[in-house]
C-alpha cells in the first residue's frame, strides 16, 4: 500500500511541471579573475650570424711598466768554472717597492733593488750608506750587494751567475784544497754536492767535474768504519765506470775529502774581503733623481757561484724619496 502511494506521488509532481519561461535579462560582467601560472618556456631559437667587431681600444700599459723606476745596467766579467771567460750585460728596471733616503745613526741608508721582470729570478740589490749627506764631506760605501743573473746562451746551455758579497773578510773551509783540486779538477772545490738516491733507494754524493763528469760517493758508507767511498763515475757521454783514478782512491766523509789513508785533503782559510767604488754621485731633490756609478770586485770564494774573481760594473738611475716624514720632522 505504502509503495502505490509513493508512485502516485511522483507521477502527480512530473504531471504538473509548468512550460520553461523567456530567458532573463543579461547580468553584469564579473571581476576579472587571477592570472593563471605562467606555461612552460619553449625552446630557445637559432642564434643569429656574428655582428661585426667594435673598433679596438686604446692600448694599455703592460704590468712590467707600471713598476718601472729608471734602471741598474751594467756588465758582469769573469771566468766560468771551467775556465772560460764572460762578459754579460744586464739591465733592470722593474721596482717593486718605493725607495728612499732612511736615517741610520749618523748616516742615511738607500736600499735599491731591481728586477728584469716580475716573475723571474734575475735581480740586483744594494744598500748605499751615506755619511755627512749633502754637505762637503759627504762620504759612500756599499754595506750589501746581491746579484743573480740567468741567460740562455746561443748554444741552448744555460748561464748562471750569482753572488752576495761580503764586505768584511771571513773564513771559508774547502772540502779539497786549490792545491790538490789541480789533481781532481772538481768544479766547486767540493763545496755543492747533489745528493742524490738510485731507483734502489741507495744514496750518493755527487760531484762534476770540468771535463763534464759526475763522480758519486756513498752517502751512507758500505760500513761505519769506511764511510764515503767512491762507487762509480759517469763520463760526459753517460759511460758509467765503478773504477777510475784517481777518484777511487778518494773518501768523503763530513763535508771533506780525504785519501783511502785518511790523509785530510781539505783547507780552511781567511777569504779577503771584496771591495767597492762609489763614483759620480748626483742628487736632485727638486725632481728625486739620483744617479751614480759603481765598481764591485768579488773574490774567488765570496759566496761567488763562479769560484772565480769577478768584475761588476755598473751605473744606477732612480727616483727616490729624501727622507721620511715622522711626528717630529723629517729624517
Amino acid at each position: 500500500m505504502i509503495q502505490y502511494a509513493a508512485f502516485f506521488l511522483i507521477v502527480f509532481l512530473y504531471s504538473c511541471k509548468g512550460e520553461d519561461g523567456d530567458v532573463g535579462p543579461k547580468g553584469d560582467t564579473g571581476e576579472t579573475g587571477a592570472q593563471g601560472t605562467p606555461g612552460i618556456q619553449g625552446p630557445l631559437g637559432v642564434q643569429g650570424p656574428q655582428g661585426p667587431q667594435g673598433p679596438q681600444g686604446p692600448a694599455g700599459e703592460s704590468f712590467e711598466r707600471a713598476f718601472e723606476n729608471g734602471y741598474i745596467q751594467g756588465t758582469i766579467k769573469g771566468t766560468r768554472r771551467d775556465g772560460t771567460g764572460f762578459e754579460q750585460a744586464f739591465n733592470f728596471k722593474l721596482a717593486l717597492n718605493t725607495e728612499g733616503f732612511i736615517k741610520n745613526g749618523e748616516a742615511h741608508e738607500l736600499i735599491l733593488s731591481r728586477f728584469e721582470k716580475r716573475t723571474e729570478e734575475n735581480f740586483i740589490s744594494l744598500t748605499l750608506l751615506v755619511k755627512d749627506k749633502d754637505k762637503a764631506t759627504q762620504s759612500f760605501s756599499l754595506t750589501d750587494f746581491q746579484l743573480n743573473f740567468t741567460k740562455i746562451l746561443d748554444d741552448r746551455s744555460r748561464f748562471i751567475f750569482s753572488t752576495e758579497t761580503a764586505f768584511q773578510p771571513w773564513w771559508i773551509q774547502l772540502p779539497i784544497s786549490v792545491n790538490n783540486n789541480e789533481t781532481y779538477q772538481f768544479t766547486d772545490y767540493g763545496l755543492e754536492p747533489e745528493y742524490y738516491i738510485s731507483s734502489t733507494d741507495k744514496a750518493y754524493y755527487v760531484f762534476t767535474t770540468k771535463n763534464g763528469s759526475r763522480i758519486y760517493f756513498d752517502a751512507i758508507g758500505s760500513n761505519e768504519s769506511e764511510p764515503g767511498l767512491f762507487a762509480y763515475l759517469v763520463d760526459k757521454d753517460g759511460i758509467k765506470s765503478f773504477t777510475s783514478q784517481p777518484y777511487e782512491e778518494l773518501i768523503y766523509v763530513d763535508q771533506v775529502f780525504t785519501t783511502k789513508d785518511y790523509v785530510n785533503l781539505a783547507d780552511q782559510f781567511e777569504v779577503p774581503a771584496d771591495t767597492f767604488q762609489i763614483s759620480e754621485f748626483a742628487y736632485n731633490k727638486t725632481t728625486g733623481v739620483i744617479t751614480f756609478t759603481f765598481k764591485v770586485n768579488v773574490g774567488s770564494f765570496s759566496k761567488n757561484k763562479s769560484y772565480n774573481p769577478a768584475e761588476i760594473n755598473g751605473t744606477v738611475s732612480a727616483n727616490v724619496f729624501d727622507g721620511q716624514v715622522m711626528r717630529e720632522g723629517v729624517e
